[in-house]
């Protein structure tokens, strides 16, 4: 593009870990970094690309372990072969086992601190964080671990799945009166305009990130021990 390489913005946000890439995109990358092409849609939707500057401002602004590898490799491999041919081709996994082996150790390992960095961010449950960080390592290096995913072992508490009209239609409610119920309970308490859990709550739920139409943010999940609670 004008022979400037540009990048999906909203794919090299999420490989970077930010759970908002349109916000991480307006937040970190100048006006003049960034531009929608008329040409390229994202699901119907034209997409916003960046440039190398807006790239390495995300980067910077990253939290995510891996963000350096990605660096190293968009520096080392994508830009070079860009400059040279126009494009990337993402190369066939390397055939040598040593090497397979060596990249394979270093992805897992890049999960394991990934998932790390992910409960101490957003304060998700080891068996989410694992699955998540999983997930963005796997784009990150472009290969699958559907090993180590089965490995990720089950949720060691009553994995919540209630929402409040849920609870609400077993106590006979609507869910504005539930999350009273909750508030009053001190299970939760509203920060903006969203519910989020109090330490008292976590014995109940869990917040769960979430990402529809542009947004994101937080939604409680509880568990059926909740219902009991509040009666």
């Amino acid at each position: 593009m004008d022979k400037e390489p540009y990048f999906v913005g909203k794919d090299v946000a999420e490989i970077l870990g930010y759970t908002n890439p349109q916000k991480a995109i307006r937040d970190h990358v100048d006006d003049e970094d960034r531009t929608v092409n008329e040409s390229f849609t994202v699901n119907g939707t034209k997409g916003l690309l960046i440039n190398e500057s807006g790239l390495y401002a995300l980067i910077v602004a990253s939290k995510l372990p891996a963000a350096k590898k990605f660096k190293r490799w968009v520096t080392s491999e994508v830009l070079p072969a860009i400059r040279k041919t126009g494009s990337y081709t993402v190369p066939k996994l390397e055939k040598n086992p040593k090497y397979r082996t060596r990249m394979i150790g270093t992805a897992v390992r890049d999960v394991r601190s990934t998932a790390a960095e992910l409960q101490k961010l957003f304060g998700v449950k080891d068996g989410i964080a694992l699955a998540k960080a999983t997930s963005m390592i796997e784009r990150a290096y472009g290969v699958e671990m559907p090993e180590v995913k089965e490995l990720i072992p089950p949720a060691e508490h009553d994995t919540g799945f209630l929402n409040p009209t849920a609870i609400g239609a077993k106590l006979g409610i609507s869910a504005k009166d539930t999350n009273l119920l909750l508030k009053n309970a001190g299970l939760q308490m509203k920060i903006g305009k969203e519910w989020r859990i109090t330490n008292k709550g976590k014995c109940y739920g869990e917040e769960m990130p979430y990402e529809r139409n542009g947004h994101s943010g937080y939604q409680i999940r509880w568990n059926e021990s909740v219902v009991d609670a509040l009666r």
